[in-house]
């Protein structure tokens, strides 16, 4: 069992920062290519108990958004919890940040963890379906159900793994 203390995390629109990290503390967001926040990223413990929060956040980004938001929550929480189970995330300390951009045709959910543990042998990928085994079935389930889905290496050790979701009718103006 897990006795890491949870913590409680506040976000802050006037604190938001674009760019990369400066140092391996400051773990500002990194932009995704053309795509614009719609609210500062979110960092919680890497503890399954931060599920409920991160479900939250999900939720109330998507519930404006013109796109059905129980989609983003639940594939949002396969990520997050695919985090914290196979990556230092789920390691005492360790931290999983969500963030959710906006392109006029389309909005990415996106998690970074804190990267493989050592004995890792590969990225985060879809497992063959092996309906004996618990679990494996994730990924699966977004690569599915998403637009697009992939993988992407911020270049600080974390490892982000990202889906869209495509907006119905023509691309909005995003302001």
């Amino acid at each position: 069992m897990d006795t890491r203390p949870a913590l409680s995390v506040n976000i802050s629109l006037t604190e938001a920062r674009l760019g990369r990290p400066g140092s391996p503390g400051d773990l500002a967001p990194i932009l995704p290519e053309g795509g614009r926040p719609v609210a500062l990223e979110l960092t919680v413990p890497g503890l399954p108990s931060q599920a409920r929060a991160v479900r939250r956040y999900l939720h109330g980004l998507t519930a404006d958004l013109p796109v059905p938001a129980a989609p983003a929550v639940w594939m949002g929480s396969e990520l997050f919890a695919n985090a914290v189970l196979h990556s230092r995330s789920g390691d005492p300390g360790g931290t999983v940040t969500v963030g959710v951009y906006e392109w006029p045709d389309r909005i990415r959910v996106r998690m970074v963890d804190d990267g493989p543990r050592p004995e890792s042998v590969g990225g985060p990928h879809v497992r063959p379906l092996d309906l004996d085994e618990p679990g494996g079935l994730g990924l699966r389930v977004v690569s599915t159900e998403a637009a697009r889905w992939g993988v992407d290496h911020p270049g600080d050790g974390r490892t982000g793994v990202w889906f869209d979701l495509d907006l119905p009718g023509p691309p909005r103006v995003i302001r």
